[in-house]
Order: C-alpha cells, then sequence, then structure tokens
C-alpha cells in the first residue's frame, strides 16, 4: 500500500509530505453555524495503519485506523449553537481517541503523456464514527449572558455538537488533500510499474 510511502512525501514526484498534513482553508455553513478555519494542520497520520485493503482496478476500499490524531489551527465562529447566539475567533486544538476511517473510492485507468496506463481514483468518501475525547477553543462563547443553569448545559455540550457539525468538512478536507497526492503518486508512476515484488 502506498500509504506509507506518501507520509514522507516523495520530492521528485511533486507529493508533498503529510506529516503533519497542511490542509487548506476551509468555510462553510453547517445548520445554523457559520464558520472559517485557516492555519489547521493533522498529526498522527504516519502512525495510521492501512488494513482490510480490497482493490480491483475499478474500485479501492480499506479501513485506517489511526492510534490518535490532533488537529490545530484557527477558527472564527457565528450563528447559533444549541439554539444559542455565539461567536468565537481564535486557536483550536482537537485530539482523538482510536480512530477507524473507512475509505471507499472508484478508480480509472487512462493513458498517460508517457503512453502507457495509469491509475486515478475519483469519487471517494469515508465514513468516521468515531468522536474527539479532547477539544480545546476557549474563544467559543454565547454573544449574550444567560441563566446559571442554560450556561452550564451549554457548556457541557457545546464541543460535542459542535464538532458533529464540522466533523463533515474536516474530513472531506483531509481527504481532499490525501487523494491529490496520491493521485499525483498514480500520476508519476505507470500501472505496471506499481506492483513490482
Amino acid at each position: 500500500m502506498v500509504a506509507p510511502v506518501l507520509a514522507a512525501g516523495i520530492p521528485l514526484l511533486g507529493v508533498a509530505p503529510y506529516e503533519p498534513l497542511y490542509m487548506n482553508e476551509i468555510s462553510g455553513e453547517a445548520s445554523k453555524l457559520i464558520y472559517h478555519i485557516s492555519d489547521s494542520k493533522v498529526t498522527g497520520l504516519s502512525k495510521c495503519v492501512v488494513s482490510n485493503v480490497k482493490f480491483n482496478f475499478e474500485e479501492l476500499k480499506y479501513d485506517l485506523y489511526c492510534p490518535s490524531l490532533v488537529v490545530t489551527g484557527h477558527m472564527e465562529v457565528s450563528g447559533e449553537l444549541l439554539d444559542i447566539p455565539v461567536e468565537g475567533n481564535g486557536e483550536f486544538k482537537i485530539i482523538t481517541d482510536q480512530t477507524l476511517i473507512n475509505v471507499e473510492a472508484k478508480m480509472e485507468k487512462y493513458t498517460g503523456d508517457d503512453g502507457k496506463l495509469h491509475l486515478v481514483s475519483k469519487n471517494f468518501k469515508a465514513n468516521t464514527p468515531q468522536k474527539p475525547v479532547e477539544v480545546s477553543f476557549d474563544s467559543l462563547k454565547p454573544k449574550n449572558d444567560l441563566p446559571p443553569n442554560v450556561a452550564k448545559l451549554f457548556e457541557e455540550k457545546k464541543f460535542t455538537k459542535g464538532i458533529e457539525l464540522l466533523t463533515p468538512a474536516f474530513i472531506q478536507e483531509l481527504y481532499n488533500v490525501v487523494f491529490i497526492s496520491l493521485n499525483k503518486f498514480l500520476e508519476a508512476v505507470p500501472l505496471d510499474e506499481l506492483f513490482i515484488d
């Protein structure tokens, strides 16, 4: 599997390392929460293990088990969370527990500029049922003062709900970056050289 190779990067092929993995800016709206995430990076991917690989030149499936992932960066949020007007602008940190990511991608063959057959990955999707075990985002606060009982409930649930809303965007961007690297590798290496013993 090429994943361990890609983690270190391959400069000659234009493949950047993804340990750490630097992510592009992410902007969007989830439910009533508007967010903008920048300067984010993920560490821990080099310790992930690939298993249950199924590959038939048309489809690639595998499980990616990661002992722990750490995501850091800067986040701006506004809108509503738990039906409460909120705002936040500052550094954040997310630490996951053991994470199992199920990945599926369609594969297509094409003839490259070198006249040889190559593969390209398309239409990937990933499922991550696990949740983070630790979240730090101190600047996330209600816009207005809350009654003590409501404030306590908000503090207890804000990160769980916030991560639930933002996780799909994180996962999509993470895999965008990883699959760009994978396709650069596949573009540079012909199909007949991928599986040399």
